[in-house]
């Protein structure tokens, strides 16, 4: 009895095993469809409607070494995810990140080009009524209003304290109004401005008035130096200069990109979504917004063919790589991987890079 279990299990195992390699072979014997995307210069569409970059080389190259027949078909981000997904096409290529929000839905090859985000600006763009605002309300301009309005207050409450018995048709005996009298006092006095509607009686007083008088004179010459140094950095310092910075400006992103989710869990609020890539650029171009972010090498890629108002700021983060995307448990996951590792090891793999994003 124990011995014909043995071979019926034997059996069902070889019956297994001849099923999922025909399920494999089957899955590379149809036509592939296979979805891409505009990707500048992963995946790119001639004039003639033929599709090239980085991306379609590669598969090309897969596809040459698996004898795999195939055609494209053109969706935008979210309808690619989505037909990769619901296994409306077989995979996905262009310039797709691979996440961990993404692998809870996809299958993803090994990634073949690593990456990261970038932050695209106009070049030079540092000057401005908002960069006058954005030194007006800095922290060192809080700082030097905050010091000011201190110095007031003891000014204001100690020629109050001393006036306010002997001289009350000027400082009124009541502390909040005759407080706030001191205090205009102090303002005008300290701008040389002196109304002449005010004026200690006491000895205290006037030796409080003059001890200011002349304080006021280099107390000055510090606030304005400090509000002068406060614009002048405004107005240097460009409006972003990196992922801080973020927060504070209008973002040009893509809709469900892997920028798009870095900007919302780094809570950037101002977030303007484009179709594409481009047209995020032009957005920025006609400073519709402040930056564009999205990934590096097509950043780089098409302000250096078409943006030469633009740049890219140096430094990435939120490093990534990208990947083919497959639906769950695809069984051309594992043919597609072996082939990958080979190609990024060879030559002319190198010759691919350099073609399209030059040394």
């Amino acid at each position: 009895m124990l011995k014909l279990s043995s071979k019926i299990l034997k059996i069902l195992l070889v019956f297994a095993i001849a099923f999922t390699a025909l399920a494999q072979n089957s899955a590379i014997d149809k036509k592939l469809i296979v979805g891409t995307k505009i990707a500048p210069p992963f995946a790119m569409k001639t004039q003639s409607g033929q599709w090239e970059g980085i991306s379609i080389e590669l598969w090309q190259k897969i596809a040459k070494e698996l004898n795999i027949d195939y055609e494209f078909r053109e969706y935008d981000l979210q309808g690619l995810l989505a037909s990769v997904g619901s296994s409306q096409i077989d995979l996905a290529i262009a310039a797709i990140t691979i996440n961990a929000q993404r692998e809870e839905i996809l299958d993803f090859s090994h990634s073949y080009y690593p990456t990261g985000l970038s932050i695209a600006v106009v070049k030079g763009d540092n000057k401005g009524l908002l960069n006058i605002l954005k030194g007006l309300f800095s922290r060192q301009m809080l700082t030097i209003i905050l010091g000011l309005a201190s110095i007031f207050l003891l000014v204001g409450s100690l020629v109050w304290l001393f006036e306010r018995r002997k001289n009350p048709e000027h400082f009124s005996p009541k502390p909040v109004s005759g407080i706030g009298d001191g205090i205009w006092w102090a303002a005008v006095t300290m701008t040389t401005v002196g109304y002449g509607d005010m004026a200690p009686k006491t000895l205290a007083g006037r030796i409080l008035a003059m001890l200011w008088m002349f304080s006021s004179l280099l107390l000055l010459s510090i606030v304005i130096a400090g509000i002068s140094s406060a614009l002048t950095v405004a107005n240097v310092e460009p409006l972003v200069s990196g992922e801080s910075d973020l927060v504070n400006v209008r973002v040009a992103s893509i809709k469900n990109s892997s920028s798009d989710l870095y900007l919302q869990e780094n809570q950037v609020r101002s977030i303007r979504y484009y179709p594409s890539v481009k047209n995020a650029l032009e957005g920025l171009e006609q400073k519709d917004v402040d930056a564009v972010v999205y990934d590096d090498a097509l950043l780089k890629y098409l302000i250096n063919k078409e943006f030469n108002s633009l740049e890219v700021l140096p430094g990435l983060f939120e490093l990534q790589g990208y990947g083919i995307a497959m639906p769950t448990n695809s069984p051309l996951r594992e043919k597609i991987n072996r082939v990958i590792l080979q190609i990024i090891r060879e030559d002319d793999w190198k010759d691919i890079l350099t073609k399209y994003l030059g040394d």
